[in-house]
């Protein structure tokens, strides 16, 4: 007697069509009515086992279309060649008679939305199953998959399981099982087999079963042992992959002669170049956050093609870029490193941000003033291509007036500044701050890097010792925090991603999500249970 392990059903879903329709001519009621399967007539039954069938005919009860058959039915294991399929009349013949069928194996077929009816394109979500072996694989498996560095669940990643081999590639080899995660970042599977697999998974698929060299990626270190039905639930970190290959990723120009560069290598111990006509052109080099990306200022010429180029101690990359004419003229832009209430923070100094990179600052052309209108002699330091310092004592609580006139800030462009500017503005006082205090509960007996998010920007952030359990951040800008805490294994500071070629998972990272609201002239006391 054959034991079939199955839970037989058809889901049938009816959806609405977002597609124009022709008005009947009688009036009468739309059809919203998905088309449903005759059951007992698909040949072979759904559940069917020891066969091998050449062609599937699954009977409809009206008229029917396919939507892109081959993008939206999935078939789970992958059978090569794909099969074909055709409708007649109200039939979906599916032809296998090419494809190679394995031996004791649970196949199943999803139907996402192919089978629509021909008048109103109303569409279905089916399931249909058949095995070349004598039962129906009734096992189950599910895993999360989380952003490795966020901690968020991850959907629309591809998870798949592969049979156990010292010698697995999944850039090469393609999964038995697969399936998706969906909005909760769970990807769920069924009908699976008894067996040794390991779980492998990456982004960014587009129905591929194999992953791009620049896909995120995600492991499981060891392999999971499928007997028995179970309803444990694993879960897998999707990271960045660093690529092995020296590239510039991004290549941007733009007026009045800007050039953006990132790499997939740190610009740290490179040194740049931009020719035009083969000749050097001078340019300056603007600091960014991240070390492998750059911004070059030069005096461009519209029109022109530039040759840039980046060199390392062991390589160089280059690239030719085109500065197109601007569309509206250029205009440069004076801004400061003031709050939204126009405050100096307490240990800041006051700062002018410019839209070009500075030239000369001219102070007979900046008239700054206190709150009894007496004119103070600042000074001013350069501290990045686009930034200068204000260097004076400005008092807490004191009010200030600066104007800026034209001819005050020159930038290699010579594009000048054409109506006088002018800035309102205070230092801060420490009532206008909050103190905190984090006391570590439980906490991992590893290095630790604990990052400071103030809406979702990062506002601080302290490497913490094996041996420290409460922390003390002071001054800090009233408003809503949360925390992030990276196991630092590698103790450089910073939060590393991880390399299946190496068996490395990314470094773990703990969120504490829930909202500190910190109050100006309060101290707070927050402690965080690991």
């Amino acid at each position: 007697m054959v034991l079939i392990r199955i839970v037989f059903y058809f889901l049938i879903i009816g959806l609405l069509s977002g597609c124009a329709q022709m008005v009947p001519l009688d009036g009468g009621p739309r059809d919203v009515t998905a088309p449903i399967p005759d059951t007992n007539n698909i040949q072979p039954p759904h559940g069917s086992v020891n066969t091998f069938p050449e062609k599937i005919r699954i009977p409809f009860n009206e008229f029917i279309r396919l939507n892109n058959a081959s993008a939206n039915i999935v078939i789970i294991p992958d059978i090569n060649p794909k099969p074909t399929y055709k409708v007649k009349g109200k039939d979906l013949i599916i032809d296998l008679k090419d494809a190679q069928l394995d031996s004791n194996t649970t196949y199943s077929f999803y139907f996402n939305k192919v089978v629509q009816d021909i008048s109103e394109g109303n569409d279905s979500i089916m399931n249909y199953v058949f095995a070349t072996g004598a039962f129906i694989d009734s096992l189950t498996y599910e895993v999360m998959v989380l952003d490795a560095e966020q901690g968020v669940p991850v959907s629309q990643v591809l998870v798949g399981l592969y049979p156990h081999s010292d010698t697995l590639d999944p850039y090469v080899h393609k999964p038995k099982y697969f399936a998706q995660t969906n909005t909760e970042g769970k990807a769920s599977f069924n009908y699976l087999a008894a067996g040794k697999f390991q779980v492998f998974a990456f982004g960014g698929s587009g129905g591929r079963l194999k992953p791009g060299l620049s896909d995120p990626i995600a492991f499981l270190t060891e392999p999971i042992f499928l007997d028995t039905l179970t309803t444990e639930l694993d879960t897998m970190f999707l990271f960045p992959v660093l690529s092995e290959r020296f590239q510039l990723k991004r290549k941007e120009i733009e007026a009045p002669g800007k050039v953006l560069v990132t790499s997939t290598r740190s610009f740290e111990d490179a040194t740049f170049t931009i020719k035009k006509d083969s000749i050097s052109v001078a340019f300056q080099i603007e600091k960014t956050i991240q070390p492998d990306s750059t911004i070059l200022w030069f005096k461009g010429e519209e029109n022109k093609a530039y040759q840039v180029k980046v060199s390392w101690p062991d390589t160089s990359l280059q690239t030719r870029l085109f500065l197109k004419k601007s569309i509206t003229p250029v205009k440069v832009n004076i801004t400061t490193n003031l709050d939204k209430d126009n405050g100096i923070e307490i240990n800041d100094t006051l700062q002018l941000i410019s839209s070009l990179p500075i030239q000369a600052i001219d102070p007979a052309h900046i008239d700054i003033r206190d709150e009894d209108s007496t004119k103070l002699d600042v000074e001013f330091e350069l501290i990045d291509v686009r930034k200068a310092a204000v260097i004076y004592p400005f008092e807490a609580g004191k009010s200030y007036t600066m104007q800026l006139y034209p001819g005050a800030i020159s930038n290699i462009n010579e594009i000048e500044i054409t109506d006088t500017i002018q800035f309102k503005f205070s230092r801060k006082e420490e009532k206008n701050y909050a103190n905190l205090e984090l006391i570590l509960n439980n906490k991992p007996q590893a290095p630790l890097v604990l990052k400071l998010f103030k809406e979702k920007l990062l506002y601080d952030q302290q490497q913490i010792g094996v041996a420290d359990t409460v922390l003390h951040f002071s001054l800090l800008n009233p408003g809503s925090y949360t925390i992030q805490i990276i196991r630092d294994e590698n103790e450089n500071g910073k939060w590393d991603s991880g390399s299946y070629s190496e068996k490395i998972q990314p470094e773990q990272c703990i969120w504490f999500r829930d909202p500190i609201i910190l109050r100006a002239n309060w101290d707070n006391s927050v402690t965080l249970e690991f």
